[in-house]
């Protein structure tokens, strides 16, 4: 016989699959439900701490950069600490003009150019560094 006679019972069997496949989803979704429910007072527990935490950063951040700046330590309480994140900027017309006329770059390399602008002492770059706090992923008291 030809491959014909196979198609009604793949056809049945599709239909079988999907009819199992619904009855699956529907049973998943209901053992889930189950599980969502079962761990609702941790996930809510877990939830408040994590707004906790980001409060209690946002009010410890502050006070270590003012003590950072106040005594230049950058090693704080518990593992706390400040890191100082340098960000350069500049005159983009100006420091294409300078990498031509110094015969560096056909076109402005931004990323060289951004490693090499705080040394080079040029009256369009402007370099900032800003503290900022950090925080341990696990805390030592």
């Amino acid at each position: 016989m030809s491959d014909e006679s196979k198609i009604p019972n793949a056809v049945i069997n599709l239909r079988d699959a999907m009819v199992e496949h619904v009855t699956a989803k529907e049973a998943l979704s209901k053992r889930r439900a189950t599980f969502e429910e079962s761990i609702e007072t941790e996930a809510t527990r877990v939830r408040t701490l994590a707004a906790e935490i980001e409060n209690l950063k946002s009010t410890i951040g502050p006070r270590a950069i003012a003590e950072f700046k106040e005594t230049g330590d950058k090693k704080m309480w518990g593992g706390i600490g400040v890191r100082e994140t340098t960000s350069v900027s500049w005159d983009h017309d100006k420091a294409l003009a300078f990498a031509k006329e110094k015969d560096m770059f056909l076109i402005l390399d931004e990323a060289t150019f951004k490693k090499a602008a705080p040394t080079l002492g040029l009256d369009f770059v402007t370099v900032t560094t800003e503290p900022r706090a950090t925080f341990p992923k696990e805390f030592k008291l």
